[in-house]
């Protein structure tokens, strides 16, 4: 025979995995894609609105997710804090004067 303290128990984790699989199902329905652009500074805000809804855009298309739930992180990384092939960037690609 169950006591009230496990009959109480037994409910809450019925509750707990119901609510567990509802959430589930809300996020997975809600799924949250995150695109991050890395690149050099010095792109204008024009190129950059154009990279949110190309990026945006493509990634709904292709996973079927709503715009709405697609975020675009872009990230302006200088020249000397990135390296390529042994070398900083900075030095190996210099601003053209």
């Amino acid at each position: 025979m169950l006591s009230l303290t496990n009959l109480w128990l037994l409910n809450y984790i019925q509750r707990a995995i119901l609510l567990s699989h509802s959430l589930f199902y809300f996020f997975e329905e809600q799924q949250m894609p995150i695109v991050r652009i890395e690149m050099w500074e010095g792109k204008s805000i024009e190129q950059k609105r154009e990279l949110v809804e190309v990026f945006t855009k493509e990634m709904s298309r292709i996973t079927g997710n709503t715009p709405e739930s697609i975020y675009v992180v872009i990230e302006d990384v200088k020249k000397e804090n990135w390296g390529v092939a042994g070398m900083l960037c900075s030095d190996k690609f210099p601003d053209k004067k």
